[in-house]
């Protein structure tokens, strides 16, 4: 190093003396080196050669770093002759005290180095024997093992067999169970929310459970559908009879009552509506009924806040029973009669007027979006009934129009023919006028003869 000037220290030395230290660090503590991946040094012995080689090793970087930096400084001295360059050259390639140093520090990693080689040597007849050792033992085991192995491969095959069959039954229970699951879906898919999905409970996964869940979500979507499809054909039907209504009110009042019982697949109903025509005698009658008996409303006249009827008309509230005062009502078929399972009054308002009353009685009891649809179809009902009445009115003053009218008309004519009369009874007053007057001149010369003789 002292005489090659070609050579670069820092490259050519001591990246190798530090890779060289990296190494033996790995082989000490363990680690990842270039050499390969070493586990931690146990032994004491090696331990001691490996940290003073090691020690060594970082006195020998710093005698070469020295060096270079001496022949850097002589190299570099501005009044350095030739002879001097010289001179230097030839006491470091000579070998100087620090040369000394080096060569002696790299012979003691030499040394080092030896011993640790003799610690391996002895390390590995060590092992040596000890694997001769193992060896048997493993031999012994090893032939143990095996006829282990075939005992557990007998076992196994046998243990496969039962696992196979019972694969092969789970892979049939499952089959069935996802044909089952198919099954119901379709059925759900064709609006049939009935359909039970008949697994076992053990088969209650959360694949069924989700299904079940489904059908039930499915199942009330689809009924809420059907009630508000069932709600909007009867606000069109009802509809229809108040435009039909015509002229005629009992027609309407039977129309309504007899579709409202149909549609609400009840068994009687009644419409009652307020009479004011004298306002100081008003009261409720009874206008168009399905199914009543006759001897219940013999009397069509009820009185404000009289029984149910003229209860709910004087509370102008819904009255909805399912269980009904005695002998209210009974309804009458061909196999007797019978007391309904509920009864609905809903009073026909129009803002805060009532017209009248509805009374629906059925052995079916009625559903909440039933009574819900009365209550909503109580105003519009109202209202007909408010045209009717005004219809009715209108009807009565035009006939008591008409019918004085054709009084006057009649009187007119009497008095017309009275004229008549008393110009002709005139005339002949006058035309007898005339007559007794010529009858008084006839006689007058004749009374004038004789006064004269």
């Amino acid at each position: 190093m002292a005489g090659d000037e070609s050579i670069d220290p820092q490259k050519d030395v001591l990246t190798r003396f530090e890779t060289s230290s990296q190494i033996l660090k790995g082989v000490l503590k363990g680690g990842t080196t270039e050499l390969g991946v070493f586990e931690k040094l146990v032994d004491a012995d090696m331990i001691v050669v490996v940290s003073k080689t090691l020690e060594e090793l970082e006195t020998l970087k710093a005698y070469t770093k020295q060096r270079w930096q001496n022949k850097l400084a002589h190299i570099n001295r501005p009044n350095a002759d030739t002879t001097g360059t010289a001179a230097v050259n030839t006491g470091e390639q000579a070998g100087g005290d620090l040369d000394t140093r080096f060569d002696a520090s790299f012979n003691k990693i030499q040394l080092f180095l030896d011993e640790f080689k003799t610690l391996i040597n002895q390390k590995v007849a060590e092992d040596v024997s000890a694997v001769h050792t193992l060896s048997t033992t493993v031999s012994i085991l090893l032939a143990g093992i095996f006829m282990g192995m075939a005992f557990m491969v007998y076992k196994f095959q046998k243990k496969n067999e039962k696992v196979a069959e019972d694969q092969e039954i789970r892979l049939e229970k499952e089959k069935v169970r996802l044909e089952k699951m198919t099954s119901f879906a379709d059925h759900i898919g064709q609006g049939n929310y009935e359909h039970i999905l008949a697994v076992d409970a053990q088969e209650k996964d959360s694949l069924a459970i989700a299904l079940t869940n489904m059908k039930e979500k499915l199942k009330k979507v689809a009924e809420e559908d059907k009630q508000r499809d069932w709600i909007n054909v009867g606000y069109a039907k009802i509809s229809e009879i108040i435009r039909n209504t015509g002229e005629n009110s009992d027609t309407f009042y039977g129309n309504m009552i007899a579709f409202l019982v149909k549609y609400l697949d009840a068994n009687q109903g009644g419409i009652f509506v307020v009479n004011t025509q004298n306002e100081n005698d008003v009261f409720i009658e009874l206008k168009a009924c399905v199914a009543y008996e006759k001897k219940k409303f013999i009397q069509k006249r009820i009185e404000i806040g009289e029984g149910l009827v003229g209860r709910c008309m004087q509370e102008a509230e819904s009255i909805y029973m399912t269980v009904l005062p005695d002998h209210y009502i009974s309804i009458t078929s061909g196999l007797g009669e019978a007391n309904p399972s509920c009864l609905l009054l809903v009073p026909l308002k129009l803002g805060k007027e009532v017209f009248g009353i509805i009374e629906i009685a059925s052995f079916n009891r009625l559903e909440k979006y039933q009574i819900d649809f009365m209550e909503k179809i109580t105003e519009s009902i109202a209202s007909a009934i408010s045209g009717v009445k005004v219809n009715e009115r209108t009807h009565s003053l035009l006939a008591k129009a008409q019918l004085q009218a054709e009084e006057l008309r009649a009187q007119e004519e009497e008095m017309r023919q009275n004229m008549e009369e008393l110009a002709a009874t005139q005339e002949e007053m006058i035309r007898k006028e005339k007559e007794y007057r010529q009858i008084i001149e006839e006689l007058q010369p004749d009374h004038s003869r004789h006064t004269s003789i």
